[in-house]
């Protein structure tokens, strides 16, 4: 008997590699749009890099957060047709107060290998109803790992359940609940560091974790770091 969500696991040779490449790419209105074109993980993932400089407006930075999530979701959306590449390329991707810092390290699954129960909703406004992040639901062990070098910031119990954030620098946090944390707030980490297990608690089903990001204290979509959900494989329940 097969599961009827497709669970997600990496293809070989799927890490990045000096093959990786950064391009630019022309969004045909004289400027020009910087965009990371990631070769692995079953295909080419081109992913949108944000841009921003220091003392910026943080509405402006919203609304390109805005376009880049859109983009992403359109580019994972699901079809009748068999998964395809997974491809993010709006055709005008809004450029951050023309800013110097950009956002292009990769990032790895927290879980693996994983069902996405639940995706990304933006809400239409700062404190409006929403999903601020992603629900995985792993297949394996329910060990969660570090998605990117860090530093924990959190570690502990809020409204009884546990939680724990990594400060990614650049104003990049990830969250994770609910997670059994098993290391202490002020530990470095590196990619796929185990940062605890699954626990209970919080609004995910049973047995997932919620991936919460944010940029400058505004969520976004995890996917945008992430590169899109791998190409899906469904494997046998038992």
């Amino acid at each position: 008997m097969r599961s009827a969500h497709p669970v997600y696991q990496e293809r070989p040779g799927g890490s990045s590699s000096p093959g990786d490449r950064t391009r630019a790419f022309s969004t045909g209105v004289g400027a020009t749009d910087p965009r990371i074109r990631q070769e692995g993980h079953g295909g080419i993932v081109t992913r949108p890099v944000l841009t921003r400089k220091g003392g910026s407006r943080r509405g402006s930075r919203r609304r390109a957060l805005g376009a880049i999530t859109l983009s992403v979701l359109l580019a994972v959306a699901p079809t009748s047709a068999a998964p395809a590449t997974v491809v993010a390329e709006p055709e005008h991707l809004p450029v951050v107060d023309g800013g110097t810092v950009t956002l292009t390290r990769d990032w790895t699954w927290p879980v693996h290998p994983f069902r996405l129960v639940r995706p990304f909703v933006a809400p239409p406004h700062e404190y409006g109803p929403g999903h601020r992040g992603i629900d995985l639901l792993p297949a394996g062990d329910g060990v969660v790992r570090a998605p990117a070098p860090g530093v924990v910031a959190f570690s502990g119990q809020v409204a009884g359940r546990g939680v724990i954030t990594v400060d990614h620098g650049d104003g990049l946090v990830s969250t994770f609940e609910p997670v059994d944390p098993g290391l202490a707030a002020g530990t470095r980490v590196e990619s796929s560091i185990p940062l605890g297990t699954i626990s209970v608690g919080g609004h995910a089903e049973p047995g997932a974790v919620h991936l919460g990001v944010r940029l400058d204290g505004v969520y976004i979509n995890p996917l945008v770091l992430l590169g899109g959900v791998p190409r899906a494989v469904l494997l046998p329940c038992c």
